[in-house]
């Protein structure tokens, strides 16, 4: 936001200079950028009057004027074919310049000499206007120096989202007023009244009032539209904004001042001088005043006449009601929107203007009267008419003024630093706060337009910014610091990092968002490309892109694209990702889980002369897996295997530990039409997905240790053939339990399949170790424990023994 200071001084008498007041105000927290010195760098540049015009004898297209400059008068030849005689205008004399660069010398145009240079008003910095001669006022003082007259001092503010207060300059005059204790002077506000009641003229409906408080409506007849004068035109260019016709540039100016954005609509394009605050209907259009056709939400705020939308409520006007060269009766609409819907169908239809961005942030409910009446007073000195008199005014009460009580001391407490009670009020009071004290407690009344401030801390904010941050002593904190709270799960995610990280994976942090059919590429047996979006994840009402608009479920789709990118020029990828998936429903906000992903392609071993140049396998992804499982001291199990529609389904386990039933995750070779949907066709490639919450649940702050046994142990091997489709975790769970607590471990050590074993079926070896921690095992102790192994196998899994 830009603030002339020369507009500022309308309000309050300026009590430092620009740089002061600069440093200021930022150190209160309202930051100024920058200075920008209009004028500074004008040398030379005086202000003249024309005394004749002619055309150049030897040119068509230059001028040749001669100009009053009170104490001499001076040839200049020009190109431009707006000046007359008797314009007021600048000159840089010769020798003198605009800016930093080459100065304005004397010179010769075809035989005519020319002794400076007539200016426009982009040259001079106060109007957008590059062709013509700027052309001043009529009053201005012949002979002056441009920088006396016109020069200038613009702050560059940057607000913060929570001071909507401070986006119009009488909000700035305020917080210099209680900066410097200087007095804040309000704009003069008389509305005329001299026309019918504005309730007899137009009507005002406001269908919903949660979208819309407040909704006030002026009228003036008569008006005529013409240019505005050029002290409002330079203001409005120094703040910013282009000037555009007087009733607009009217409405532009109050909302520079106030903070309060307004719209004036051409009351003869209304239908029967209606307005009616809704909402959008299905596939409703308008076409706005920058000439773009609109396809309106359906959820936008718009501003109807008694048929169809004349406005985006709170963004822009419509051009069908945009004020014109014709128009000569106009309804002016100064109201409070709802900040979040503005904000919704601005970044809805990509259109932010300075109306929507004061809007977005919330405005006082007490302001569109007072800037209406503004508004029309000067309307009616811009563009004469006759204004109706009073307004409509459709407003739905808001609650009472917040009121928030405090002691010194409470302030005291929360900065750090004591203040007296007077200080307090000469704070306060010029801020717009109203005061009662009682004692020692006083109770501060918060102004309308202070919606940020709402308890204790918030008033200590303010008389510590004001009276200045620098004020406060610094001290060093006392005693000791208190110990950082415990956080497991931190601690866990580390050290899950570290052992994966020794175990040759590099960790990869990809975005949270994916596109809508990321989550479908996953299914191998749904079709591709898919017929519409994943059900199962969560939209974002405004995504940046199409390719980042939905919360991912799993991690694996955007893993899988960051192996297929690290693919494409090495032939060797291992990584993992720890991060938060996002699940449905909304209640009101996604439910998150934290997950562990991996994902290996390539070759086993990095390339050197003598590496081993083998693919990367199942049993590399199991070791990972296993790294992750025993630096958190959990047993990992490797069960049936897995029913996922990603995962190859003969080459993929689901990951359990034991005494407990929960899945913890999946892992395998990739499906291959998965994978060529990643675009990694024709490659193997290995990936697991772990419920990281629910493994980190299960850690074990200790290893757990056994003391050594003292009595031997007894080695037998039973060799069974069972059905091929029943999975080594099945036997061995069903060993173990028939066994008992004598049995003390189960291994695996020989797997066949082929003649003369059954086509089918395959033959598992096992090498079963049974001990007991209290005395040496009598043979017929082992035998029972093995004829009630051999009945459990055959009862249970319909399994051979062999030998029997």
């Amino acid at each position: 936001m830009r603030v002339p200071l020369g507009w500022l001084r309308e309000y309050i008498d300026l009590p430092a200079s620009a740089d002061d007041i600069a440093e200021r105000l930022t150190m209160s927290g309202t930051e100024v950028a920058n200075v920008i010195r209009v004028g500074s760098e004008w040398d030379r540049v005086v202000i003249g009057q024309v005394q004749t015009i002619t055309p150049h004898e030897h040119a068509d297209n230059l001028f040749v004027a001669r100009v009053n400059l009170a104490r001499e008068q001076v040839t200049l030849v020009t190109a431009a074919s707006n000046v007359r005689a008797g314009d007021v205008v600048s000159v840089v004399r010769a020798g003198g310049r605009l800016a930093a660069g080459p100065r304005v010398e004397a010179r010769s145009f075809r035989g005519v000499q020319s002794n400076g240079m007539l200016c426009s008003g982009d040259e001079l910095g106060i109007s957008p206007e590059k062709q013509t001669i700027y052309v001043l006022e009529a009053d201005a003082p012949i002979g002056a120096n441009l920088r006396d007259y016109l020069g200038d001092e613009v702050l560059d503010i940057e607000l913060t989202p929570n001071r909507p207060d401070c986006l119009g300059i009488v909000g700035i005059a305020r917080e210099v007023a209680a900066l410097f204790g200087a007095e804040l002077r309000m704009p003069h506000v008389d509305q005329p009244n001299d026309g019918r009641p504005a309730g007899d003229v137009v009507r005002v409906f406001v269908d919903d009032p949660d979208l819309c408080p407040r909704y006030t409506a002026g009228y003036v007849n008569g008006v005529r539209i013409v240019p505005s004068p050029q002290w409002l035109q330079r203001r409005l260019h120094l703040a910013g904004i282009r000037s555009i016709s007087n009733v607009v540039d009217a409405t532009n100016y109050v909302m520079l001042e106030l903070g309060q954005p307004l719209h004036a609509f051409d009351a003869d394009r209304l239908q029967a001088r209606t307005i009616r605050v809704r909402r959008a209907r299905a596939n409703e259009r308008l076409t706005t005043i920058d000439g773009v056709e609109r396809v309106l939400p359906t959820d936008a705020l718009v501003i109807a006449d008694a048929e169809t939308p004349a406005a985006l409520a709170g963004i822009m006007g419509g051009s069908n009601t945009e004020i014109s060269e014709g128009t000569r009766r106009i309804l002016l609409e100064s109201a409070t929107f709802d900040r979040m819907s503005v904000r919704q169908t601005s970044r809805a239809l990509r259109l932010v203007t300075e109306a929507s961005k004061r809007f977005d942030k919330g405005l006082d409910e007490e302001l569109p009267p007072f800037a209406s009446r503004r508004a029309l007073a000067l309307i009616r000195e811009l563009a004469g008419g006759s204004v109706a008199e009073g307004l409509v005014d459709v407003w739905r009460p808001r609650d009472a003024l917040r009121t928030i009580a405090f002691t010194a001391d409470d302030l005291a407490a929360l900065i750090g630093n004591a203040y007296a009670a007077e200080q307090i009020e000469d704070v306060l009071r010029p801020l717009g706060f109203a005061l009662e004290r009682d004692g020692e407690r006083t109770t501060a009344i918060v102004p309308s337009w202070r919606d940020d401030v709402t308890d204790k801390a918030d008033i200590a904010e303010e008389v510590a910014r004001v009276t200045g941050y620098d004020a406060i002593p610094t001290t060093l904190p006392r005693g000791e610091l208190p110990s950082p709270a415990d956080d497991p799960g931190l601690r866990w995610r580390e050290v899950v990092r570290s052992a994966l990280a020794g175990a040759g994976l590099q960790e990869v942090m990809t975005y949270s968002l994916i596109d809508p059919y990321a989550v479908s590429k996953l299914d191998a047996g749904a079709p591709f490309p898919a017929t519409g979006p994943d059900e199962g994840t969560i939209p974002i009402h405004n995504p940046m892109t199409i390719d980042r608009s939905r919360l991912r479920t799993t991690l694996l789709p955007s893993l899988f694209a960051t192996v297929a990118a690290n693919l494409r020029y090495q032939n060797r990828v291992l990584l993992f990702e720890i991060a938060h998936v996002f699940l449905p429903p909304l209640e009101p906000l996604p439910r998150e889980e934290q997950r562990l992903a991996i994902a290996m392609a390539g070759r086993r071993s990095p390339p050197t002369w003598n590496a081993d140049t083998a693919p990367i396998d199942f049993y590399d992804l199991k070791a990972a897996v296993e790294a992750a499982f025993r630096i958190l001291h959990v047993p990992l199990i490797l069960a049936d295997a897995a029913n996922v529609p990603w995962l190859h389904p003969g080459r993929s386990a689901v990951l359990r530990t034991t005494g407990d039933d929960r899945e913890l995750g999946h892992l395998g070779q990739v499906h291959p039409r998965v994978a060529e949907r990643f675009e990694m066709e024709g490659m193997e490639i290995y990936a697991a997905e772990l419920d990281l919450d629910a493994l980190m649940s299960l850690a074990a702050e200790e290893i757990r240790v056994r003391p050594l046994l003292r009595y031997p142990a007894v080695e037998r091997d039973l060799a069974i053939i069972v059905d091929g489709r029943v999975s080594h975790e099945r036997v061995a769970a069903a060993v173990q339990a028939a066994a008992g607590p004598l049995l003390e471990q189960i291994t695996l050590f020989d797997v066949y399949q082929g003649a003369p074993v059954p086509e089918g079926h395959r033959s598992l070896a096992y090498s079963l170790s049974f001990r007991s921690p209290e005395r040496t095992l009598a043979d017929d102790e082992v035998a029972t424990a093995m004829a009630a192994i051999e009945h459990a196998v055959t009862a249970q899994l319909a399994a051979h023994v062999r030998g029997r």
